[in-house]
C-alpha cells in the first residue's frame, strides 16, 4: 500500500494561474516534489472528475487541480497532522485568494473561493465534524485512505455540471471518522479576470446552491427546506445574494449592469439549490 494517492483533476479551466508573492507555488508541481524530498511512497492518477477512482490503495488521498495552489511544507504539515490525529477522516485547510484583478474582486473576496474559519491565534486545529457548514472544499483537503475506501468516492453530479464536493460523502464519512480544520495546511486560489466574468461567477453560484441542496439528505428534511425557504420564508434566500455588486467605488460602473448581474446570480444559486433538493432539471 502506498503512503499518498495523488489524483491530479483536468478540466476545461486548466491554466496557469498568475502569481507573484513567493509562498506559494503551483499545487502539482510542488506536491510532487516535497512526496520525493520526504520519501513518501505515492500514487498519481490524472483524471476527469468522471473518471474518478471510487477506492484507492494509500493510507491518504488528496485531489490537485492546477488552479490551486500551496506552500513548501504543505506534504511535511499534512502527513504530521495524520500522525496526530490518528481519528481523521478529512483534514480541510483554509482557502485564501489574491487577485490583480481592477475589477470588484475585493467585495467578493469573502465569498468567492475563500474558505477561513479564522478561529484565532490561539486554535491551529479544530473538529468540526459536527459542523457540516463549516466544511470546506476537497481541493488538496487530506483524505483518510480508509475513511475514501469505506464510504466509495463519486463526485456530485448535477444537471448541469459534475462538481469535486458532495456534501452526502462528508456526511457519510462523519459518522464514523472526524473533520477537522487545520490552519497550517493553507492552499490559494488566484483570482484572474476570466473568473470574473459573469459565466464563470454564475456557475460557482449554481455549484454553490446546488451543494447546499444536497446537504439536505431525508425526504422529510428536503420537504420542509423547500417549504421555509420558497414559500414561507423567501427573503431567507437573501442570505446568499452577491451584496457587493451593489457597491460603486466609480462612476464607470452602471449600476443597472450590476443589478442585471445580481439577479442572474441570485437565480443561479436558487437554480442549482432546488434541482439538488428535488433531482429535476428545473429549466
Amino acid at each position: 500500500m502506498k503512503d499518498l494517492t495523488l489524483i491530479v483533476l483536468d478540466d476545461e479551466t486548466y491554466r496557469n494561474p498568475i502569481y507573484r508573492g513567493q509562498n506559494f507555488t503551483n499545487s502539482i508541481s510542488s506536491l510532487t516534489s516535497q512526496l520525493s524530498t520526504h520519501n513518501i511512497s505515492h500514487e498519481i492518477l490524472e483524471c476527469k472528475y468522471s473518471s474518478i477512482p471510487s477506492k484507492v490503495d494509500s493510507g491518504l488521498v488528496t485531489f490537485a487541480h492546477p488552479l490551486f495552489l500551496v506552500q513548501s511544507d504543505y506534504i511535511f504539515n499534512a502527513i504530521s497532522l495524520n500522525n496526530i490525529l490518528r481519528d481523521a477522516g478529512i483534514l480541510f485547510g483554509p482557502v485564501f485568494t489574491e487577485s490583480d484583478s481592477k475589477l470588484n474582486i475585493r467585495h467578493i473576496k469573502n465569498t468567492y473561493y475563500e474558505y477561513d474559519l479564522n478561529f484565532g491565534n490561539t486554535s491551529k486545529i479544530c473538529d468540526i465534524t459536527k459542523e457540516p457548514h463549516n466544511y470546506g472544499s476537497l481541493y488538496n483537503a487530506i483524505i483518510s485512505g480508509a475513511a475514501y475506501n469505506r464510504v466509495g468516492f463519486s463526485p456530485s453530479h448535477s444537471p448541469r455540471m459534475t462538481a469535486l464536493d458532495n456534501p452526502a460523502f462528508f456526511n457519510e464519512v462523519s459518522k464514523f471518522s472526524s473533520i477537522y480544520y487545520c490552519s497550517n495546511i493553507p492552499r490559494l486560489r488566484p483570482i484572474e479576470d476570466v473568473d470574473l466574468e459573469e459565466k464563470t461567477i454564475s456557475d460557482y453560484y449554481y455549484a454553490q446552491g446546488y451543494r447546499d441542496g444536497l446537504s439536505c439528505f431525508s425526504e422529510t428534511e428536503k420537504k420542509e427546506t423547500l417549504w421555509k425557504k420558497f414559500v414561507e420564508s423567501p427573503e431567507t434566500i437573501d442570505g446568499h445574494s452577491a451584496r457587493w455588486l451593489f457597491y460603486r467605488d466609480s462612476e464607470k460602473f452602471e449600476i443597472s449592469k450590476y443589478l442585471e448581474l445580481l439577479v442572474v446570480l441570485k437565480c443561479k444559486y436558487q437554480i442549482g439549490f432546488f434541482e439538488a433538493i428535488t433531482g429535476k432539471n428545473i429549466i
